[in-house]
């Protein structure tokens, strides 16, 4: 029976979205009543499911009732609960979002300093004064609280004291600066995300759902949880600021047993450009998630290593249809008599998998009749860094065919990649033209 109510709860959810649609005041009337009744109810689904429903539903009058459940005895109800209230949008909502910075569930924290960020506007710098003295508690749970709601937040002040917490002597500190600090472009971060990188937290082998017998470390779980998050992210800042210290480190973390860390060590060895990375990338190129193999073929194409050229060119030739992208991926980036030869008569010959890995050089030639083999290697062979090229190549039926390959493909493509910007169908039939005249 109990099910059948959150079940009802959730339905009662969409039909208040529909309501609020069409505007029937009554009917909306009635669903938010019988939502602020069961955040009372003793069913522990129930409630969670009506505090994310009055989230939607954005009723002043849950405000009061949303901020007694942060203090509800089950954390999945504490933690709607804290989201619902960054989705009222009301000042009022900040002091109790603060006090649940301290809450002992890593969810409730994440949710609570989510709720901070949306309302940062709104509850002025009270929201920064509050949680920057947080920074320097003795408890190391409140200083990884701060950290987190800190990187919800834009203040300038933040990049400081984040930097300064990825040096916390506290584990868990160090990762939830990481997770705040990552996108900083910031010198002052290298140091420390190569140390949380290379970390090797004694709890790492434990995992969300794990039947494993509980660790006696209480924090296990969110530490864990927490390194996980951090390690990647670590790659990326290392990426955001390129500095020689990084390489070596970032080499290490192409042979990581996370697919998020060796994906985006990957990405980071491309901006900077170091071809002692060629070798171990050359071997990634063997993963068996798609993800890390393109990242690794991109890092590659980008570094236009002469030495890593040579082997990839028979792989143009594979019985492999992946070989043959991830080789044209590559080759297409540095473009000679003879590869220009290779990839045009792979057109020629309609061999997709060489067509979608050498799309940014078909891009960039601009013949119409590449146009249909295009997309159809697209459907055939797509990846996320083929369609973010073709949304953005200014040629309205390949921009149409990414879309809707973007749609086929659950929407996973939300913004293009980091690299995939800047090839413009046609630009290089437009560019010749004018390196011809500035010859003469």
């Amino acid at each position: 029976m109990d099910c059948l109510r959150t079940a009802a709860a959730l339905l009662g959810a969409s039909l208040l979205l529909s309501a609020s649609v069409i505007h029937c005041p009554a009917q909306e009337e009635r669903e938010i009543q019988r939502l602020l009744q069961d955040l009372k109810s003793a069913d522990a689904g129930l409630r969670a499911a009506a505090a994310s429903s009055l989230c939607k539903a954005r009723d002043l009058r849950s405000l009061a009732p949303l901020m007694l459940a942060l203090k509800d005895p089950v954390p999945r109800v504490r933690s709607q609960a804290a989201d619902a209230l960054g989705c009222l949008r009301d000042r009022r909502a900040v002091p109790p979002l603060i006090e649940a910075l301290r809450d002992p569930d890593g969810d409730v924290v994440e949710a609570a300093a989510r709720s901070l960020g949306a309302l940062k506007h709104i509850g002025g710098t009270h929201v920064v004064d509050a949680v920057l003295p947080m920074l320097k508690d003795p408890d190391p749970a409140a200083r990884a609280a701060a950290a987190i709601a800190l990187g919800e937040t834009d203040d300038p002040l933040r990049i400081g004291r984040l930097v300064d917490a990825l040096s916390d002597p506290e584990r868990r500190v160090r990762y939830a600066a990481a997770l705040s600090a990552y996108e900083i472009r910031d010198r002052r971060v290298v140091v420390p995300m190569i140390a949380i990188l290379q970390d090797e937290y004694p709890g790492s082998r434990w995992h969300a759902g794990s039947a494993q017998v509980p660790n006696p470390d209480p924090d296990l779980r969110l530490k864990a949880l927490w390194w996980d998050g951090a390690r990647w992210r670590a790659a990326v800042a290392l990426g955001l600021n390129p500095d020689p210290r990084a390489v070596l480190p970032l080499v290490q973390a192409l042979g990581d047993d996370r697919i998020e860390v060796r994906e985006h060590a990957a990405s980071a060895l491309g901006r900077l450009g170091d071809r002692r990375a060629s070798l171990p990338l050359l071997h990634l190129l063997g993963d068996k998630y798609l993800d890390v193999r393109e990242a690794a073929a991109i890092t590659l194409a980008d570094i236009r290593d002469p030495g890593v050229l040579e082997r990839v060119l028979p792989m143009l030739k594979s019985q492999s249809a992946e070989e043959r992208r991830l080789a044209a991926r590559i080759v297409a980036e540095a473009v000679d008599g003879t590869t220009r030869g290779l990839l045009l008569d792979a057109l020629k010959e309609r061999d997709l998998a060489i067509v979608a890995g050498a799309h940014r050089f078909f891009v960039r030639l601009g013949a119409a009749g590449s146009v249909p083999i295009l997309i159809e290697s697209l459907d055939a062979h797509g990846t996320r860094d083929m369609a973010s090229t073709l949304l953005n190549c200014r040629n309205p039926r390949l921009e149409k065919a990414a879309e809707e390959f973007v749609r086929s493909h659950g929407g996973f493509l939300v913004q293009m990649s980091l690299r995939a910007g800047g090839v413009l169908w046609g630009s290089a039939s437009l560019a010749a033209p004018r390196k011809a005249a500035a010859s003469k």
